[in-house]
C-alpha cells in the first residue's frame, strides 16, 4: 500500500496549506487481497501415499461386501433351487396321483355303467316275473269267490264252510253241490276272527252265477234285508255278508284306489270282472278299464 506524504518545507516559507485525504478504496484493496492469501493457504494437496491408502481400503471393503453379497445370493439361490426341486417333485407326485385317480375313476365309471345296465336288466326281468306271477295267480283264482264278514266259529272246518256256501246258494237261488266246490278255506290273518273265506269252484260259470245272483238279490233292498249272517243261521247280531271275486293282492289295491277315485269324482259305479277293474261315470257312458295305477293317474290328470 502506498502512502503519499507531503514534502517537508521550511518554516520560513509561507504558503497555503495543502490537504490530503486517505484513499477511499483502501479497505476494498485490503479485503480483495486477503482472500487470495487465504485461498492459497487452504488448498494443499495431500501426499500421493495417503490418497492411495484410502483408495486401497475402500476397494478392499467393497470387494468384501461384494463377496458377502455373492455368498448370500448363492445361498439364497441354493435355497430357492431346493424349494423348486421340492415343488417339482411334489408336482410330479400329484400328477402321478391324478393319473392314478383318473384311471380309477374311469374304471369305477365303467363298472357303474355296467351295474346300472345290469340293474335295468334285472328290473325288467323282475317285472316280467311279476307279470307272469300275476297272470298265474289270476288264472288260479279265475273260478274263486271271496266271502267276507262271516265270523269264525270255534268248531269250524272245511265241511262247515261247504255247508255255509250251500246256504248262500239257496238264499240267492243258485243251487251249489259238493261236487261244484274244488276247495274251500279261510285266509289266516293275524288278529282277525272274520278273515275272508275263499271258495274255489270247479268252473268259472258257477263262480259268475253266484256273484251275479248275489248282486241281483241285494239290488233294490234295504240294508237289513240284504244278504246277512242271520239268513245263513249264524248266531249273533246280523252282519252283512259280501260275495266278490277272489282278487290278487295287486288287483285288490288297484280296486281300492279306483273306488276312492270314483267316490271323489262322483262316478256311478266301480266293479271287477274276471280280475279286471272297471269304472263308469254315468249309466250311458262306456266302461273304463283301469289296467294299472298309471292308467288311474292318467284319469286323475284328465289326459
Amino acid at each position: 500500500m502506498s502512502v503519499k506524504r507531503s514534502p517537508i518545507k521550511s518554516n520560513n516559507s509561507k504558503s497555503t496549506p495543502i490537504k490530503y485525504s486517505s484513499d477511499s478504496s483502501l479497505h476494498l484493496t485490503e479485503n480483495t487481497e486477503q482472500p487470495e492469501t487465504n485461498f492459497n493457504r487452504r488448498i494443499k494437496r495431500r501426499p500421493d501415499s495417503d490418497l492411495s491408502d484410502c483408495t486401497h481400503i475402500t476397494m478392499s471393503e467393497l470387494k468384501g461386501m461384494l463377496d458377502d453379497l455373492q455368498t448370500k445370493q448363492e445361498a439364497k439361490y441354493d435355497e430357492i433351487k431346493f424349494s423348486m426341486d421340492t415343488i417339482m417333485k411334489q408336482n410330479d407326485e400329484i400328477k402321478a396321483s391324478m393319473v392314478f385317480l383318473s384311471e380309477k375313476y374311469d374304471n369305477v365309471l365303467s363298472n357303474l355303467k355296467k351295474v346300472q345296465q345290469e340293474n335295468i336288466d334285472h328290473k325288467k326281468y323282475i317285472k316280467t316275473l311279476e307279470t307272469q306271477m300275476e297272470l298265474f295267480e289270476k288264472k288260479s283264482r279265475a273260478s274263486s269267490i271271496e266271502l267276507r264278514n262271516i265270523p269264525k266259529s270255534e268248531t269250524e272246518n272245511k265241511q262247515n264252510l261247504i255247508e255255509l256256501t250251500k246256504s248262500i246258494g239257496l238264499t240267492i237261488n243258485v243251487p251249489i253241490n259238493n261236487s261244484d266246490i274244488r276247495d274251500i278255506y279261510r285266509l289266516k290273518i293275524k288278529d282277525k276272527t272274520n278273515s275272508p273265506i275263499i271258495v274255489d269252484f270247479n268252473s268259472t260259470i258257477t263262480k259268475e252265477n253266484v256273484i251275479k245272483s248275489t248282486i241281483e238279490y241285494n239290488k233294490h233292498k234295504h240294508a237289513d234285508q240284504r244278504l246277512n249272517t242271520t239268513m245263513l243261521k249264524i248266531q249273533g247280531p246280523p252282519k252283512p255278508v259280501y260275495v266278490a271275486e277272489a282278487l290278487t293282492k295287486k288287483v285288490k289295491h288297484l280296486y281300492y284306489l279306483s273306488r276312492l277315485y270314483a267316490k271323489e269324482n262322483k262316478y256311478e259305479s266301480c266293479w271287477t270282472s274276471y280280475g279286471k277293474v272297471y269304472l263308469r261315470c254315468t249309466k250311458n257312458d262306456q266302461r273304463i278299464w283301469v289296467e294299472n295305477e298309471e292308467a288311474l293317474e292318467t284319469l286323475k290328470k284328465g289326459i
